[in-house]
């Protein structure tokens, strides 16, 4: 077998590649879903209604570690009052053992709830009790889990490193919930209680799972056959490529394709640009262009694998790696766009908005001593930037820098004074530092400037 066909969270570049004798072929995305028929419409979270979390191992007992009646119930000791639900258990032995394995780490029975197995529109109603969700490792879930997250239920997961250990890396980063991501058991179980602190949140994640899932799901069974048939001539180009037929395209067909991009005729230059890779598949500007107009006609997905071929042939081509970081990040494949804006920063190191579009990538995932440092470059080639310094501090704020943190909001404040962002934030960490004659003057100006600004009333409230 030459080929497998995966995606690059199941299987990242580097280790994974190294594990196989397959060349992987990484698709936009390899998990595609259809959700039942049956399905019920989601709730509200029901920890909110009852004062009681409850969590939930939707999967097999044997897709988890030996012992996990320890591992699941450090989860209910960390939390006072929750309870779990243990789901597709089946008959009376297995119960009892069940409760056995929980009662050896001090968890009562009534703190249990062990369901059965149940056919599809019952057990997709059990999620409307359920709070958050536990994915297994080493084994993943991927089908409850695809489940789970359609009933508004957020899987908190384990990311391993084999592809079997990474399927909830996929739909979490699918479902745009890098944050239910962890790397470690430590950091499961910290995730775990970090989520059942902020039931708000965690309802409102609930009740908009579903259209975030359904904005994708249309086009999904359908987007992934372009993608294969992509992947299939990618394999075929590159088993082509060692002796091409044409190794450069014609300027003036280069420059029709141009023409066509900037007159709107994407479907028909796609085409061409498609047939231009075919012939001349060594060289990068085909499959930019390709990329560029399959982007255009709503296809990221596939355009993404024409944008990285493009980047791997003219890895020193700044439009192609702008193009190609660009799509990553609206795919939410933020690791991968962040270090692409990386790369961009590095090849026009006078090219601010490659440094500041990481920053904010990785102030979006809560990487914030890597987004500090990326603000901070953004702010050598545009010192005094307000938008720039007022990000810096926030950042330095998440991470107890208030000094640093402070000193950004007055370099703001001393050019701009009647900057309202600048004068809130400042306040709010001179209120974190025990200043609250000076906090209170920033905000009493802020509301001066926007007297309808709720936020700064209550936050003068505490001075």
């Amino acid at each position: 077998m030459d080929y497998r066909l995966t995606d690059a969270y199941m299987d990242p570049p580097g280790f994974a590649d190294s594990i196989h004798t397959e060349k992987l072929m990484r698709l936009p995305f390899f998990s595609p879903f259809q959700p039942a028929d049956c399905s019920p419409a989601v709730n509200e979270l029901p920890a909110l209604q009852s004062g009681r979390l409850t969590l939930a191992s939707m999967n097999s007992l044997g897709q988890a570690e030996p012992g996990g009646g320890g591992a699941l119930g450090a989860y209910l000791e960390g939390l006072t009052g929750s309870r779990m639900m243990l789901c597709n258990l089946g008959d009376g032995d297995t119960r009892a053992l069940v409760l056995e394995m929980f009662a050896r780490e001090g968890i009562e029975a009534d703190r249990l709830v062990i369901q059965p197995w149940l056919p599809m529109a019952q057990y997709l109603a059990l999620h409307n009790q359920i709070d958050l969700a536990l994915d297994p490792f080493p084994y993943n879930g991927g089908t409850i889990t695809n489940h789970s997250l359609w009933m508004g239920v957020p899987v908190v997961t384990l990311a391993g490193d084999r592809p079997v250990g990474r399927i909830g890396v996929a739909l979490m980063m699918r479902a745009g919930l890098p944050e239910f991501i962890t790397q470690t058991e430590d950091e499961y179980l910290a995730c775990v209680l970090q989520q059942a602190q902020d039931l708000p949140r965690l309802n409102q994640i609930r009740l908009t799972l579903r259209e975030r899932i359904s904005a994708n799901l249309g086009a999904s069974a359908a987007q992934m056959t372009v993608d294969i048939e992509a992947a299939y001539r990618r394999m075929w180009v590159d088993w082509c490529g060692a002796m091409p037929a044409v190794t450069e395209p014609d300027a003036q067909e280069m420059s029709r394709l141009t023409l066509l991009f900037n007159q709107g005729h994407y479907a028909q230059g796609a085409a061409m640009a498609q047939a231009l890779t075919v012939r001349c598949p060594l060289h990068g500007f085909g499959w930019k262009i390709w990329g560029a107009f399959l982007k255009a006609q709503n296809q990221a997905d596939s355009a993404l694998l024409a944008m990285q071929r493009a980047v791997e042939l003219q890895p020193t081509d700044a439009e192609a790696l702008r193009n190609l970081a660009i799509t990553q990040r609206e795919l939410g494949l933020h690791d991968m766009a962040a270090t692409s804006f990386g790369q961009l920063a590095e090849l026009l190191p006078g090219y601010a908005q490659a440094a500041i579009s990481q920053a904010k990538i990785y102030e979006q995932l809560g990487r914030w001593q890597q987004s500090e440092q990326a603000f901070r470059r953004a702010l050598l080639l545009l010192p005094g930037a307000a938008e720039l310094l007022i990000s810096l501090g926030f950042v330095l704020m998440k991470q107890g820098k208030l000094a640093e943190a402070q000193s950004c909001y007055e370099q703001v404040v001393a050019t701009a004074p009647d900057h309202v962002q600048a004068l809130y934030n400042l306040g709010v960490v001179l209120t974190d530092q025990g200043q609250l004659g000076a906090a209170e003057r920033c905000f009493r100006k802020a509301i001066a400037l926007k007297p309808d600004d709720a936020r700064v009333y209550n936050n003068l409230a505490g001075c």
